[in-house]
Parts: C-alpha cells; structure tokens; sequence
C-alpha cells in the first residue's frame, strides 16, 4: 500500500498542472484485473467504479514492456469517459506483468510526460522485483530450517502412503532403530511393529485417515529394532496427503522405553513401600480425587491418638483446626497431576486427649501414578519444636522490658513492607522517637523509675498506630515507629505530632508527676530509596537535627541532611569553579518515535566529574546550585553547550530534523533576562527555536508570578515547552491550556507502574495520552525499561519514547556514532 502510494505521489509531480489528472494502480494477478489505489481528479468514481478487466487487456496484452498512450478515445477508468487522453504504463516483476499505472487526463499527454511516467514505472517494478525476490527467500529459509529441525529431532518422522510405504526417514530412525531410510521402504511399516500391536497401529491409522486429521489420542506401541529387540514408542499419526508438499501420511514418534521401565519398576517396588509406611514414625494417608481419606497407616495412633479406621472418610478433616481448613484445601485445589514436586504446609490438629498439635505435612500429587492413585499426605509432629522455635523468637525478636519489637523485627516487617511496596504499595514511612532529657530521668530518680516511663511510653505508642503498623524500641531511649501505606508526607507529621502529643503527657509515679518530650526524624520510602538500612540511616539523621534544632521537633529527611557544614560550603565553592574547570558535562539521551522506532531528538543531561570526589550525582549538587543561584549561570552555560551541539549535528545530517530537550528550573525562570538570554544564545548558535524543547517540573503549574509570564514568553519565540514528569504531583489537565505547552512527559513512577498489568497507572497513562492528544500536545514516555512497557506505551498511542531500554545517556562522540549508524535501532541496541 506504502508502495501504490508513493507512485502515486511521484506521478503527480512528475505531470503537475494537468487539468482533471488522475493516476490510478491496477494490479494484474492470476489473469484479473483489480484496482489497488487511485488519487486526484474524480478519485473517489475510480475506486467506486473498479476496473474494465477486458478493456485493459486489449489496451495492454499480458505481454506488454512499453507504455500505451491512447488519444481521443473514452478512459477506461472513467465510468462517464470525461478523459480524451489516457496513458497505460506497464509494471513489471521477474519477466511477468504486475499491473500498470493507470494515468488520464483531460489533454493528451506530451512524450515527457510518457517518459516520466515510464520511469516511476520502472521503480515501482524494481520494487515489486525485490518483494518477490524477498519473499522466495524466506520460502526457502524455512524450508531449510524445518528440515535441520527435523533431521537433529529426537523423535522419530516418517512419512507413508495409504498402504503403509515409507517415502520419507528421518535419521533418528537410524539412531534409535538401526533401521536406514531403505530398509524402511523396503517393506510395509508393520513389519518392525511387534505383532501384538500392529492391530492397535492398523486402528489409528484409520481412525486418523477417516477424520483427515491427527488422531486424537497418542498411542503407546512397540517397535523391534534392528536386533530384534522391542523399543516402546508414544506415536501420533497426522493424514497430510492433503498438502502439497507432503502428500503423505505423518507418523511421529517419541521412545519412552525408560518410562515403560520405570513404571514396571514402581510395581515391583509397591510392596515394598507399602511395609515401609505401615512401619514409618511419621503419619501416612492417602485422598481420592474427592478428598477423602482412603487409607491411613498405623503410626496415627502414636502421633494423634487415633485408631487409622477412625480418620477415614472425612475423619482427618474434622480435626483439623478451623483456621487451617482453608489453608489445606486452597492447596489440595491448586495440585496439578504430574506437577513437579510436593507442596508443604503446616497444620494444627486435635488429637484424640483434645489438644493442639502442629503437623509439618508434605502434599504429594501421585494421582496420575497407577501404584498409588492419589494424594499422599506426609505428617511429621513438631509440636515441641514450634513451642521453642516461638519462645525463642520471641526474645530475639522483641524488647525484654516493654515487649515491642527490636530493632531487628523492626528491619525485617520493614524489608516485607518494602518488597510488597514494589508490587504496588503505597509510601512507606518510619519515625524515629527520641526521648529529651531522658538521661535526667535516670540520673535523677533511678533507672527503677526511667524504665517504668519507658514501659507507659511504649503503652502510649501502641494504642495511638493502626494494627498493621510496628511500634520498636531500639534501646535505651530510642523508639521507632513503622507505618505501611502511610501516603503523604503531611499525614506522616501529621502522626509524629500525634504521638509528640502522647508522650508529653505526664506520668504519676506516687506523689510525682514526670513530663518527658522527644524529637522525631521521619523518613519516607522513595523509587531512589528502597533500602531498609538507608531509610532507617535517613530517620535516625532527620531526628538529630530536629534535637540540633531545638528538641521537641518533627523533621523530614532531605538529601541536603548528609552534607555537614563544611562539605556544603566546600561543594557550593567546587560549583562555582565547575564551568571555569571544565568539569561540567553534558551527557545526550535519545528520544525515539514509538510509531517509527527513529530517533527524532536528545535530552541533555547535566554531568559533574569532580576531581576527588569522581562522579556527583546531579541529586547532590543541583539543589545547592538552585540554593546559592549557581543554577542561573550554569542553566546558561547548558543551554549553550547543547545548542551549538545541536547545531553542528544538524549541519551534519541535515536529512535528520533532530531536536534538543533542556531542563530549565524554576529559579532559572524566576530571572528576569532569561528570556532574552535565550533569544541570544539561540542567534548566537544559529539555532530555529521550534528545534529547541525546554522541560519544567509540575512547580511550575502552581507558580503565578514572574516564572508564568517568562514562560509565556518563551513560548512566544516558538520554542516548544514540555510539563517534565507529569502526573506525578499537582498538575491539572486545565493548567496544561493555560499555559503554552506543546509537550507532555509522563513520569516515571506512572511508567513502572505498567509493568504489574492493567491497573491504575494503566487508565490514568491513558487518560493522559488522550487528553493530550485531544488538546493538540505530544506525549513523550520517560523511563521506559522493559519492552512490556514500551508495547503498552505503543498500543496507547504514545508519541516518543525515553529510556534505558531505548538507549542510555551517552558522550556527544558516542552519539555521534549512532547517529552515523545505518540503523539507528541497532546502534542503541548495542548501546544498551
């Protein structure tokens, strides 16, 4: 269709300012004449009218190489015959007539006009030779791949005639059987079948030569080798005759000897286990395929108290625990025959004086094996053990005085909390409590006293969280507090108040009464922060400078909180050098058009090598640099640097019509020449503004002030404008046609959050595409890393790509060479 197309086009350049020119492809397949496509004058008759078949073979024999021009006679493609000139130009592919290029016109055609139409024919017949030319070699490509299938399988194919003649062997025949391809052909395939079961293969041959299809039941048979020594085969038989290139009947068949051997084995061994599970400590029982019991061995007397006769039937159920019922029946429902090995699961029981016993029971799926015919249950007493196995959790998992959980316990619920998270969980938060003074307490009245306040603090914290929530003491004056699904930051300090509120209140201990205070450090889970020693490290960092800011305070962990003084100031110096050093860099990531799989354009992203502290990640130094106003001068240098690279690549493949993203902050847009700043660099590096794309936070969305109008007016240069990680915070589609955007970036988080199925980010993602697309902006899709996000991100109609799966950030030289690539696709490829 691409192809008809083109042509199409091409001829209409090629006659321009005919009168009621119109050009039409007709396709010549199988001795019929059909119209493909058609375009210009009194298109839409053409394609409702079709083709005269007849008429176009008199005007053009099958046999034609060189145009037709007919004068003054009616167009063969006009139903009312308006056309006086009509020009028939031959398409032709290895040797055959294809079609033709169908051209009329109100005048009669010049022979320039003959001959370009002659050319366009010849390209779209070297096109049409190429398709064939293509597509006879992956004809022949699979057939080469099929037979190395077939050669190298394992299984043994052959192919008959209705009276059993082998025409075809494969050589495992040779290898299994010792049989070659001649001595098979030699004779009727029942010859090497042993006599008892030549009926049963005489019967599947005709159940499947009846039903003109495979049969419907492999078949178990036995076949003598070369030796005479009978091989048991599972076979299947396929009536192919009915296809050309085979023309047969298929036999496959796979050698199960060994299975055959084993099964003979596993009767012979019944008997032997049966004396073995009658004798057994552990309890044995069998279920049918309705769950009843059907046999239970004598050791149920030892273990539960019970004669086995009494546990039939539905017996064994009715003492299991109500609780465990569910958790043995979700089991028993889940076995598949054949599955690949037991299931585990433990259970309490009532025995026979009353009392719980807990049974570590080993599920085992032998229903489809003939000696057994069941589910056999293993049941093993470790009763004694769960009663140690709890104590001693208990003291190592919790605090001796108050009872909360440790440290430890603490760590492990919030790992199980973090890994539920990444499935889809809300932010997971943890407090860290402090008491104030508290030393002063024990000092002053006794350590007596100071664990008793201890012990109703722990009280107070307990009955303020949620029962899904973990309170921990850490030691000495030390608390910590855990909240699963804690959702926003303000509802974390909104709870830390809450229990700041609790502890002040005081404590009667006889005639005194004691007022304690505390600070708290809270720290919240993040896509950068999934670990569950950093989000402890950071709590416990937040409540220090709470108590460096004053005691009694709630703080909430920042990067900027691990830099002391002195590094801060330190790094906020080395910034200022950083351009003059040239240890500033810009790396260049590519954007790829989802549809087409090109890249049409690069993010630039900023790069700081420092010389003793290496790599400093953009986290660390971006926000000083928004700080101390460095952002400003270093936005601009940015800008530049990308720009004239920019330019040079554009000069380079003028045939690309590549663009450039930069990220611009908030403060950047506060200044009050940043639009002129830009205008200049633009001029400075010759540079359009619709090749330039600058990216801003969702900040912006809620910023009425000189950054809006700033923004207008860069919009205003032509310069395109993209909301970078939207959906993630506070923007409102409204915000979107208030303010002169062309682009939205859908954020990361929305982006992960494809990859666990459809759900939520799945419709808001959606929702974003079409509204954007609906208010004429393009919709770019940042952080995409798994090609189940990249096919989804597609299907929704997504307009450009970004991430690591599409291509990793790279040096201005390392892009280069992609951009020198013949395919791009496979340069990021083997980028990545």
């Amino acid at each position: 269709e691409q192809m008809h197309r083109a042509a199409l086009d091409a001829t209409h350049q090629l006659v321009p300012h005919v009168p009621e020119l119109r050009v039409a492809v007709v396709t010549f397949t199988n001795g019929q004449w059909s119209l493909a496509a058609a375009s210009g004058y009194r298109a839409d008759d053409a394609v409702a009218a079709g083709v005269d078949g007849p008429r176009l073979e008199a005007a053009l024999p099958a046999s034609s190489r060189t145009p037709v021009r007919l004068v003054d006679v009616p167009a063969l493609d006009l139903p009312d015959g308006a056309a006086t000139s009509v020009a028939l130009t031959p398409l032709v592919s290895q040797g055959q007539l294809r079609g033709a290029l169908l051209v009329s016109a109100a005048r009669p055609f010049d022979q320039d006009g003959v001959d370009a139409l002659e050319g366009v024919a010849a390209h779209v017949s070297l096109a049409l030779e190429g398709a064939a030319r293509s597509e006879d070699l992956h004809r022949r490509r699979s057939e080469r791949r099929f037979r190395a299938l077939v050669e190298h399988s394992g299984d043994i194919v052959l192919v008959m005639t209705d009276e059993q003649s082998v025409t075809f062997a494969s050589p495992a025949a040779e290898r299994l059987l010792g049989h070659s391809a001649e001595t098979l052909a030699a004779a009727p395939l029942e010859h090497v079948i042993v006599p008892e079961d030549r009926p049963l293969f005489t019967r599947a041959m005709a159940r499947a030569t009846r039903l003109a299809a495979a049969s419907n039941e492999p078949f178990e048979l036995r076949v003598l080798d070369a030796e005479g020594r009978p091989r048991w085969f599972e076979a299947a038989i396929f009536d192919l005759r009915h296809e050309p290139e085979v023309d047969g009947i298929v036999v496959n068949a796979r050698e199960v000897t060994q299975r055959k051997r084993a099964e003979a084995d596993l009767g012979h061994s019944e008997a032997r286990f049966r004396s073995l599970v009658q004798h057994s400590s552990d309890m044995v029982a069998l279920l049918d395929r309705r769950n009843d019991v059907t046999y239970v061995s004598p050791s149920s007397e030892r273990v539960l108290g019970y004669l086995p006769e009494e546990l039939l039937g539905a017996g064994l159920a009715g003492i299991i625990h109500p609780e465990d019922r569910a958790v043995i029946g979700g089991l028993l429902s889940l076995l598949v025959p054949s599955a690949a090995g037991p299931s585990s699961t433990e259970l309490r029981v009532r025995d026979a004086a009353g009392a719980w016993k807990t049974l570590d029971v080993t599920i085992t799926d032998l229903r489809s094996e003939p000696a057994v015919g069941g589910i056999v249950l293993n049941a093993h007493d470790v009763t004694d053990r769960k009663i140690l196995e709890h104590d001693l959790r208990q003291q190592v998992l919790h605090d001796d005085l108050t009872g909360l959980a440790n440290r430890v316990l603490l760590q492990e619920r919030l790992e199980h909390a973090l890994s539920r998270q990444g499935r889809g969980g809300e932010g997971i938060t943890v407090l860290f409590i402090d008491l104030d003074d508290f030393k002063t307490v024990n000092d002053g009245l006794g350590h007596g006293v100071g664990d008793e306040l201890l012990k109703e603090i722990a009280s107070r914290l307990s009955s303020l969280v949620r029962g899904a929530d973990t309170v921990a003491r850490f030691g000495g004056d030390e608390f910590a507090v855990l909240l699963e699904d804690a959702g926003t930051t303000e509802l974390a300090v909104e709870t830390a108040k809450r229990l700041l509120v609790a502890i002040r209140e005081p404590v009667a201990f006889g005639t005194r009464r004691i007022a304690i205070g505390a600070s708290v450090g809270i720290a919240m889970s993040s896509d950068a922060v999934t670990a569950s020693d950093v989000i402890l490290r950071n709590a416990d960092v937040a409540m220090y400078y709470a108590k460096r800011t004053g005691k009694g305070r709630v703080k909430v962990f920042a990067e900027a909180m691990y830099l002391s003084a002195f590094e801060r100031l330190e790094l906020k110096a080395d910034l200022t050098e950083a351009v003059a050093q040239q240890q500033l860099s810009l790396e260049y990531q590519p954007l790829l058009s989802l549809s087409g799989g090109e890249v049409v354009g690069f993010e630039a992203l900023l790069r700081w090598h420092h010389p003793r502290r290496g790599a400093v990640s953009p986290a660390s130094f971006i926000p000083l640099a928004e700080e101390t106003g460095l952002i400003v001068p270093i936005g601009a240098w940015v800008l530049r640097q990308a720009c004239a690279q920019l330019r040079q690549w554009r000069e380079r493949w003028p045939e690309r019509s590549l663009t450039m993203s930069v990220n611009v902050s908030p403060r950047q847009l506060e200044e009050e020449g940043v639009v002129s700043d830009v205008a200049r660099i633009l001029r400075e590096t010759e540079v359009e503004p619709d090749w330039l794309t600058v990216e801003l936070t969702e900040s912006i969305f809620v910023d009425e002030g000189a950054s809006r109008v700033h923004l207008c007016e860069l919009g205003e240069l032509g310069i395109g404008i993209a909301a970078d990680d939207f959906g993630s915070g506070f923007a409102s589609y409204a915000a979107l046609q208030q303010l002169p955007f062309s682009t939205v970036k859908i954020d990361r988080s929305l982006i992960d959050g494809l990859t666990s199925g459809p759900g939520k980010a799945a419709v808001q993602v959606r929702s974003i595409i079409e509204m954007a697309h609906a208010t004429g902006l393009s919709v770019v899709g940042e952080g995409i890393e798994t090609e189940e996000q990249l096919d989804t991100l597609t299907a929704l109609g997504c307009d450009l790509g970004q991430g690591y799966l599409l291509g990793w950030p790279a040096s201005a030289a390392a892009t280069e060479e992609l951009l020198r690539a013949a395919s791009p696709t496979e340069a990021l490829g083997a980028r990545r």
